[in-house]
């Protein structure tokens, strides 16, 4: 944040642009500016990035969980853009290697995720991913948040059978003016399951 406050001082338009990229073996950190609600095809392309390096290539022993974070608050200098912050942790599977028959998601889970999903999510999750291992295609659901114009989009489909699931999604709520507050991919290891849990806001 200093380093963008010097660079936004120093051309003399005071607006912050922020682009932190830090990348390791089994975990990623990506921060970035942006407007909400709007696509870009310019800057370092985080989304597009974390489909290809993280969630395309999933398989038994690469798996990745992807959470994103927007600010609530404005950047100073620029009241358009907010923070986007993307976290990027190897999974650790509670059994690495189910049967093929396994649904539970005590068994198929991530143990990050086990730990941090309310029972509320959990149930959710249970309920969509007994559909999904039946299909080919992805299933989605929606759920409207009391008293806010935000919706709960929970998406599940078998990793390695969409490419750029994850960035092409933004792109497609973008273009009917919504954004997401909170997005989280978790890979289930049923068959690879990838489920999308996105906060939209309404325009």
């Amino acid at each position: 944040m200093y380093a963008a406050k010097v660079a936004a001082y120093a051309r003399d338009d005071n607006k912050l642009d922020v682009r932190l990229q830090n990348e390791n073996t089994d975990h990623a950190l990506y921060i970035d500016t942006s407007k909400p609600g709007v696509a870009t095809f310019e800057g370092p392309q985080y989304e597009k990035r974390i489909d290809k390096k993280w969630l395309d290539g999933a398989s038994i022993d690469t798996s990745y969980r992807v959470e994103t974070f927007r600010s609530y608050s404005k950047l100073p200098g620029d009241p358009d853009q907010q923070l986007r912050c993307y976290f990027v942790y190897k999974c650790d599977f509670v059994n690495p290697r189910p049967s093929a028959s396994e649904s539970d998601l005590a068994v198929i889970s991530d143990k990050r995720f086990l730990e941090k999903a309310t029972q509320n999510t959990k149930d959710i999750y249970g309920e969509i991913i007994k559909i999904a291992v039946e299909r080919s295609g992805p299933v989605i659901q929606m759920f409207e948040i009391d008293g806010k114009r935000e919706r709960r989009l929970v998406i599940a489909y078998k990793a390695r059978t969409s490419a750029g699931f994850f960035s092409s999604l933004s792109d497609l709520y973008h273009y009917y003016g919504l954004t997401s507050s909170r997005k989280v991919c978790t890979l289930l290891q049923l068959t690879w399951l990838c489920n999308c849990n996105q906060m939209l806001m309404l325009s």
